[in-house]
């Protein structure tokens, strides 16, 4: 299991805990929205989420979708044989740089040579 669905699973399980004490009246809304570090209003987000659909309300839609800045396998092998071939004495941050204004990287570049899943090239290029 992954850390972001380790997370998830831990928060949802922590939501039943408080959102049963609230239905209990143990606990206002308030003091249950402060255990679970959000806002009053999320916090009714989530209970309406949890009364309509169950637990699947309370699980994150984003994860297991791919970003839509993620950069295609042959831009990325492009960019790993540029830098080892000609920018390997530098480091990142050089190479992005000066590939912004030389390659014309587009959208989703920054990602791409700094960090992040698309930050694949950036390691791959250093060996990392």
């Amino acid at each position: 299991m992954d850390q972001s669905r380790y997370l998830q699973m831990v928060r949802t399980n922590q939501f039943e805990r408080v959102y049963r004490r609230w239905k209990e009246r143990k606990v206002t809304q308030q003091e249950a929205a402060v255990q679970l570090e959000m806002s009053e209003r999320t916090f009714r987000r989530y209970v309406m989420r949890y009364r309509d659909e169950g637990v699947a309300g309370l699980l994150d839609k984003r994860l297991g979708r791919r970003s839509p800045l993620r950069a295609p396998r042959q831009e990325v092998d492009v960019l790993v044989a540029l830098y080892r071939e000609r920018y390997c004495r530098r480091n990142i941050r050089h190479f992005y740089a000066r590939g912004r204004a030389q390659l014309q990287l587009g959208k989703g570049a920054s990602s791409r040579c700094r960090g992040g899943r698309q930050g694949e090239a950036a390691r791959e290029a250093q060996g990392t």
